[in-house]
């Protein structure tokens, strides 16, 4: 019985560990990253924010809920609660498959009244370059979140 707790204990510091750094992951605003990436720009910036905050907040809310209804179940009842590991697993799973849209290299420029913006990404051995172009010329756009990116081309080596 006494090995049961002690488990249960170092099981719970183990996912509080985690929880920890899935929190500091979130701090770096990688939710933010993700809605800024160039196919999200048909979406007006703000909304954008508003995904993005929302997805940090249920992800937060997601991981230390868990953690504390597993914690109480352990005061109360003596076992071990799942959902908590599962819950941070799952946070972490969408953190990670966030940062595989972020480009190896980006790089931008302005040509003919245009923003451009290359991404060159290394998928499956090859070096891909992908050319987004902003929809409107620099004229149209008040800031920088504004602006519309349209894949203008893709290459690959």
């Amino acid at each position: 019985m006494m090995r049961r707790k002690v488990f249960i204990f170092l099981a719970l510091a183990l996912i509080f560990a985690f929880n920890l750094l899935l929190t500091y992951g979130m701090l770096w605003g990688s939710f933010f990253l993700f809605f800024q990436n160039p196919q999200f720009s048909h979406i007006h910036y703000e909304s954008r924010n508003i995904y993005a905050c929302l997805a940090s907040l249920s992800s937060f809310s997601l991981i230390w809920i868990s953690f504390v209804w597993a914690v109480r179940d352990w005061i109360k009842k003596n076992r071990f609660y799942y959902w908590s590991v599962i819950a941070a697993v799952i946070v972490f799973g969408f953190m990670h498959y966030g940062r595989s849209l972020y480009p190896d290299m980006n790089s931008e420029r302005q040509k003919n009244g245009y923003f451009i913006k290359v991404q060159k990404w290394y998928l499956g051995g090859d070096k891909v370059y992908k050319r987004w172009k902003s929809k409107d010329s620099i004229i149209h756009y008040e800031s920088y979140p504004e602006i519309i990116w349209e894949l203008d081309s893709i290459n690959k080596e």
